[in-house]
């Protein structure tokens, strides 16, 4: 499974398969529990030594790969047996292979964390704003006059407000909110058909950088622009 920039994944409700590439695995097991905010928040929060595994889990399966010996293949891993659907909300996760038990170090028994949402929250920040954008995957249609929640990785809550018929909203950044403390933001319930949940960490292969476009997240607050028509300029 690859990871991009954070140990939280996501899939849907109606589709709760993750993707992986392996070698040599006859099966997999697959341990869940769902999580609050809090627990959320104390788990991702942690050094990457530091999480732990998932020892209650609410939920196992056994999943059959099919790999012929010596090859390595893309495959699907689907998080529930595959008449279920995945409640939304937010899961710590965990992945056993007997092939693997052996492996300490070994990527693929690293436990993680996942959201299972239908919405889709694209998240702009700026200078003392966050622009949201709430959209369904299922239909692509706006979240329209929803209430969502910015939130700090401490899970305070930092500004409410509600998306207007578009699924867009604006909400104020706190004064003195250094660019590189992460914000999260959060609509809706676990268990809940409009539950989402997302951080404008979730950039991988969305950077300016990824565009050629310059960024600057901390702009100096003043610049000023003289021009004239002769060469040299005298007071």
């Amino acid at each position: 499974v690859q990871f991009a920039g954070s140990r939280t994944l996501s899939v849907t409700p109606d589709l709760p398969v993750l993707t992986a590439q392996a070698a040599n695995l006859d099966n997999i097991t697959v341990k869940w529990r769902q999580l609050n905010l809090e627990e959320y928040f104390q788990l991702e929060t942690l050094p990457y030594g530091e999480f732990p595994a998932v020892d209650l889990a609410e939920y196992t399966h056994r999943v059959q790969t099919g790999l012929p010996k010596n090859v390595s293949r893309m495959i699907e891993i689907p998080m529930v047996q595959s008449s279920e659907k995945l409640a939304t909300g937010i899961y710590h996760v965990q992945f056993f292979s007997p092939t693997l038990a052996s492996q300490e170090n070994s990527q693929s028994l690293q436990p993680f964390l996942l959201v299972s949402s239908d919405v889709q929250l694209t998240i702009k920040r700026g200078q003392g704003t966050v622009v949201v954008w709430a959209t369904h995957l299922s239909d692509g249609q706006p979240l329209a006059n929803t209430q969502l929640t910015l939130l700090n990785e401490f899970n305070q809550v930092l500004q409410q407000g509600y998306t207007d018929d578009d699924g867009l909203a604006t909400l104020a950044l706190p004064e003195g909110l250094s660019s590189d403390q992460r914000i999260y933001i959060s609509s809706g319930n676990p268990g809940e058909k409009d539950f989402a949940f997302g951080w404008d960490g979730w950039t991988s292969g969305i950077d300016p950088w990824d565009f050629d476009l310059y960024s600057n997240t901390n702009p100096e607050p003043l610049k000023a622009y003289l021009y004239t028509d002769r060469p040299i300029y005298r007071p």
